[in-house]
This record gives structure tokens, C-alpha cells and sequence, in this order.
């Protein structure tokens, strides 16, 4: 065996007792490759070395996130101290992987997918998008993000599709075409229903409402056994990643000091924890399901929705309900969005007319995370090379958008 193959080998197998499943498949391809060819001049070898190499790259990112989960779901107080000293080098393994693999041909489209917290980008024909980051205070910075650190995509040879949000401003669609256009590449969009309402900032909700509650009811203890002092508003946490890990909802309504989650101790750093009471992490999503201000809810508006439907598609739509979006993830959130409708439709008379379609009410089971699912949606659109009369190119591009929802109704802006 050739040195350099058999140093790449050796590599390999190294980091294939972490990751076997990934290891056997690409030691496979490699041995395909070039290990049966004993005649293979200089030039094809090292061609075969930098694939081994590329290989490895990628079984040792593969390796250490997984490494890196494991230690931060098992809270093991060594991976902040293990994040500290190899984010960076697994951050630029990962670069040089998508690097490889951007350029690879110019018929996959670029699909992006703007949430109101993360948006998520990778190419048409995957089954996941390739990344996900925080959402940007400007478009600006996160399309910069997108093309230039991340995908690392040749912008003039390359399509973007979209995934639009129904109520998206107008302004936001100029702004996203002016750097589309001016900056980068096309645009595609695919039209959506007509028919839907909106609740603003229901996510985000979540994350105040819990360190409102925290700040009110929470302490800051260093033993289990201590009552402990309040919490100071200035204490620095990671509110996003708190809610995400502690929250959950109930299948009833929670009333105050009363709820079926246990209390947790969270530790914050070696010798201090944040007590949290077990009716907080839920109380803190009540807002999705009960708001003080009339049909500001999510089962209220699901239900405004179907009402805003003709009778006769109501039972269809009724069956086909899909849960997406990071909010939509917190444990019980989906049965008690099904309790709450049934409850609304029995006691509330304005959608009494609703009541025969009880039975009907269908949830799609998504092999997806619900967060991706949108994205996986745009991904669909790619692949399939839709004609889409919604296209625009550069070349037809005035410096001005028009709603897609005007125009399907033949409506002036």
C-alpha cells in the first residue's frame, strides 16, 4: 500500500471507533475508489490522499459535535472548558467541508428560510438545511453571513428561493430583493394561502415571559437546602438557550404556584444554582394558548382561520394541520393546542359551527425537526424546478416589489 494512503488509513481508523457508522461507509468508498487499483500513477494517488483527507475532516467534525452534545446534555461542567478550546478548529473543519461542496455543480438552488429568531439556508436536493444562525438585526449582515462565511456559494451562477412568511412587510420583501439583486442573485417565491391570521411575536413572548417570572419568583442559591435571594435583573444568562431547555407546557391551564413540573436546580456556574419553580416552566407558555386580549392566541386565531375558509375545503384543511417553527418543539405544546381547540369550539358560540369538525382535526407527522420544516419545503421547490410565474430576475428587476397577495386578486399596491 502506498504510504500516503496507508497514513490516511490509519487516520481513519482512529476516528472511526467514535463514529463507526460514518467510518465503514467512507473507508468503503475509499477502498472503491483507488485501494483495488495497484497501478495507479502519482497524480491519482494524491487526488485519492486528498479525498482520504477530506474524509477524515469530516468523520473528526462529525466526531467531536457529537462529542460536544453528549457532554452539554449530560451537563458536564468540562464542555464550556472543551467549547473554549475547540469550537474554533471544529468551526473551520466545517468551513473547508462546505467550501468543497458549494461548487459542485450549479443546478441546486440556494433555499432560504427567515425565522423570527434563526434562519436556516443550505441547497435544494438536501433532506436538512446546512446551517442555522440567530437571525441578524439586518438582512445586510445576514445574507453577508449566508454567501460569503458560510455556503461560500458562487453567486452568479445560482438561484435563491425564498421561504416567504405570509404577513411578511413589504419593506422587508424590497430590502431582501435590493440585496438579492443588486448583490447577489435571484429570487423565487413560492405564492401561499390566502387564508390565515397571524400571532406577532409568540416565541419571543416565551423568553420574556420566563425571565419576568424568574426575576419575580426565582433564587439564586448555593445549596439545594438554602431559601436563597432573588435574582438580579442584570444577571447575565443565556435567556434563549434557558427557555428552550427548562420549558414545557402543561395539558391544563397553570395558575400560580401550581403546576405539575418539579422545581429545578440549574447550576450557573461552580458554586452558584438558579432555583426554578416547576409552575414557572410552564406558566411561561401559557401565553401561546390564553391571552388577556381577545383572539390573540394561538387556538384562536387556528380557529379564525378555518372560519376564514369556504365551508367546503374546511374539513380538508381541518385534517391537515402542520406543526412548524422552533416554538412549536417545546415538549406537550401540540396536545394542548388539541385540547384548547376542542374546549374553544364546545364553550365559545362564535365558532360553534365549527364543533361538527372536532373529529376531523389531523396533525401531519413530519419525519423532520418542525424548525426545518419550511426550509425542507423551499428544498422541494428546488429540486422539482418549478416554472414559477412569481420569478424574478435581475434583468426585469426596477427597484420595487409588489405583494404577491395583490396580485393574485388582481389589486394594485
Amino acid at each position: 500500500m502506498n504510504p500516503k494512503v496507508r497514513d490516511i488509513y490509519k487516520q481513519l481508523l482512529y476516528i472511526g471507533r467514535e463514529y463507526p457508522r460514518g467510518y465503514e461507509y467512507f473507508r468503503n468508498g475509499l477502498k472503491r475508489a483507488f485501494l483495488k487499483k495497484k497501478d495507479l500513477p502519482e497524480s491519482e494517488i494524491d487526488k485519492a490522499v486528498e479525498h482520504g483527507k477530506f474524509v477524515y475532516r469530516e468523520l473528526e467534525a462529525l466526531w467531536f459535535l457529537k462529542k460536544y452534545r453528549t457532554m452539554k446534555r449530560n451537563y458536564d461542567p468540562e464542555w464550556q472548558e472543551l467549547k473554549e478550546k475547540e469550537l474554533d478548529r471544529f468551526e473551520q473543519i466545517r468551513l473547508s467541508l462546505l467550501k468543497k461542496t458549494s461548487f459542485l455543480g450549479s443546478d441546486d438552488r440556494v433555499v432560504i428560510d427567515f425565522g423570527s429568531a434563526f434562519t436556516k439556508f443550505g441547497f435544494s436536493s438536501e433532506p436538512t438545511p446546512r446551517y442555522i444562525i440567530p437571525t441578524k438585526s439586518t438582512l445586510a449582515a445576514t445574507f453577508k453571513e449566508i454567501f460569503q462565511l458560510m455556503i461560500i456559494t458562487d453567486q452568479g451562477q445560482r438561484k435563491v428561493i425564498v421561504v416567504e412568511q405570509v404577513n411578511m412587510l413589504i419593506s422587508k420583501k424590497k430590502e431582501i430583493c435590493d440585496l438579492l439583486l443588486e448583490n447577489y442573485n435571484v429570487y423565487e417565491n413560492i405564492p401561499l394561502l390566502n387564508y390565515h391570521t397571524a400571532v406577532n411575536n409568540a416565541g419571543s413572548s416565551i423568553e420574556q415571559r420566563l425571565k419576568s417570572l424568574l426575576i419575580e419568583h426565582g433564587k439564586v442559591v448555593t445549596d439545594i437546602r438554602q431559601t436563597g435571594i432573588p435574582i438580579d435583573e442584570n444577571l447575565k444568562l443565556d435567556w434563549q438557550d434557558l427557555t428552550v431547555r427548562i420549558c414545557r407546557a402543561s395539558e391544563t391551564k397553570v395558575t400560580p404556584h401550581q403546576g405539575s413540573c418539579k422545581d429545578l436546580f440549574l447550576r450557573i456556574n461552580h458554586n452558584t444554582l438558579l432555583k426554578i419553580p416547576g409552575w414557572v416552566r410552564q406558566e411561561a407558555l401559557e401565553g401561546l394558548f390564553h391571552r388577556r386580549i381577545e383572539n390573540t392566541d394561538i387556538p384562536s386565531k387556528i380557529l379564525e382561520c378555518i372560519l376564514k375558509c369556504p365551508t367546503d375545503i374546511r374539513s380538508e384543511v381541518c385534517s391537515n394541520i402542520v406543526f412548524v417553527g422552533g416554538t412549536s418543539m417545546y415538549p406537550l405544546v401540540g396536545t394542548r393546542l388539541h385540547l384548547e381547540l376542542i374546549d374553544l369550539t364546545e364553550s365559545t358560540e362564535k365558532y360553534s359551527g365549527l364543533r361538527r369538525l372536532i373529529s376531523k382535526f389531523r396533525y401531519s407527522a413530519c419525519p423532520f425537526q418542525p424548525i426545518i420544516i419550511p426550509w425542507i419545503g423551499g428544498s422541494l421547490a428546488g429540486v422539482a424546478k418549478m416554472n414559477n410565474s412569481n420569478e424574478m430576475k435581475r434583468e426585469n428587476y426596477s427597484g420595487q416589489v409588489s405583494d404577491w397577495a395583490f396580485d393574485l386578486h388582481g389589486l394594485e399596491d
